[in-house]
């Protein structure tokens, strides 16, 4: 708001002072400052525009044109403090889908957690590293002494004289002993007193869902063993089916398919087969007892996916190789496209963090490996356009 309110001051002195002027509005100017607005570059077009006004105070066009760059700042504004807000989220949720993590994930991540912690977030510099401890098999001894130190400076936190450090401190504390009623209980009584910054909302965000969670966990558990316990019946269940139709029975095979419908109602290979019988009943008019001469008849349109009238001969169908296009030697393999992608997402994580030089390297390392990841190639270009 502070971007805005220079802006409009800007322009009211400039006005003021273009009163005294007399020449003609130059069209050059006019439209070098339109070419800048639609560009993007609002600043640059904003000095333009007040430029026209000083050779012509009654120029509408430039007093609308300077009015809609005062918005677009505005909400360029907002949407970087909401950026800048759930960016930290944006980044756990991008690293949870690289765990475990490669060498320059974990590099990037020591980093990270460096820079939390100088600018005293320490919640956050601590959680990315649990992230990456929890994934590990074997973790760099490093970790653990940056953890460590985290945590001493946090423990000092929590005897400070300054009432709003020792709750930050207690609060954080607690969170990484994993006491997280003991956290929200801190972290609330700070936001009552307006003095929760943007990261300690999150995490008491995090805290309340997870102390949630814990509480919901043994009757989730319990839950889940009824569910398993209920598959396990339709699974046996749909086990006979195949052997039922093609032995011609039917109504058994309706009615134990009605049995599995009524415990998984949504089950779609039980919905499958149903509809599968049904539609036989309705082309041949009953549902055919069980018969030892013959196999059940093919309607039209062949039998489900998964019951074969040719077994042998699928079987050595799948059996032969597949033949495939000859893949071109210019084409990356596939290690070197997920690496690719791994290297961009780091990228986004640097970029986001303002860590632009590293964006940019491990942009350009991304492209090596796969020319045709198109993330990438958008990104660079964006960030050396703003460069």
């Amino acid at each position: 708001m502070k971007l805005t309110a220079i802006i409009f001051s800007v322009f009211l002195i400039s006005h003021a002072s273009s009163l005294r002027a007399s020449v003609p509005a130059g069209n050059d100017t006019f439209k070098e400052a339109q070419r800048l607005y639609e560009q993007g570059n609002y600043v640059s077009s904003l000095g333009r525009f007040l430029e026209v006004l000083r050779q012509d105070p009654k120029n509408a066009q430039a007093k609308d044109y300077i009015k809609k760059i005062g918005e677009n700042l505005r909400e360029r504004e907002n949407r970087l403090e909401q950026t800048k807000q759930g960016r930290h989220s944006i980044i756990l949720r991008i690293l949870k889908d690289m765990m475990p993590p490669s060498p320059e994930t974990q590099r990037l991540v020591y980093d990270l957690a460096d820079r939390y912690r100088e600018r005293e977030e320490y919640i956050r510099a601590w959680h990315i590293l649990e992230l990456v401890a929890s994934s590990s098999q074997r973790v760099d001894p490093s970790l653990y002494r940056r953890q460590e130190k985290i945590q001493s400076e946090l423990e000092a936190m929590t005897l400070s004289r300054d009432r709003n450090a020792r709750l930050y401190g207690q609060g954080a504390w607690a969170f990484t002993t994993n006491k997280f009623d003991e956290a929200e209980d801190r972290w609330t009584k700070l936001a009552k007193l307006g003095k929760a910054s943007d990261e300690v909302m999150e995490f008491l965000n995090i805290s309340r869902q997870t102390a949630r969670e814990k509480i919901a966990a043994p009757k989730a558990i319990e839950v889940q063993k009824a569910e398993d316990a209920v598959e396990e019946i339709v699974f046996k269940k749909l086990e006979v089916i195949p052997q039922l139709y093609l032995g011609g029975d039917w109504a058994t095979a309706r009615q134990v398919l009605l049995e599995a419908k009524s415990l998984s109602p949504n089950n779609p290979d039980v919905l499958r087969w149903l509809n599968w019988i049904e539609n036989l009943s309705s082309q041949l008019g009953a549902y055919p007892a069980a018969r030892k001469e013959s196999a059940a008849p093919v309607p039209t349109g062949g039998l489900p996916p998964s019951v074969s009238v040719y077994p042998k001969e699928e079987a050595a169908a799948s059996a032969a190789p597949e033949r495939k296009a000859p893949a071109s030697k210019a084409a990356p393999s596939g290690a070197d496209i997920d690496k690719s992608k791994e290297l961009y997402n780091l990228g986004l994580i640097a970029y986001m963090e303002g860590l632009n030089d590293r964006a940019l390297s491990l942009w350009e390392k991304a492209l090596q490996l796969d020319p045709q990841n198109a993330k990438a190639q958008v990104a660079l270009e964006r960030l050396k356009g703003e460069q």
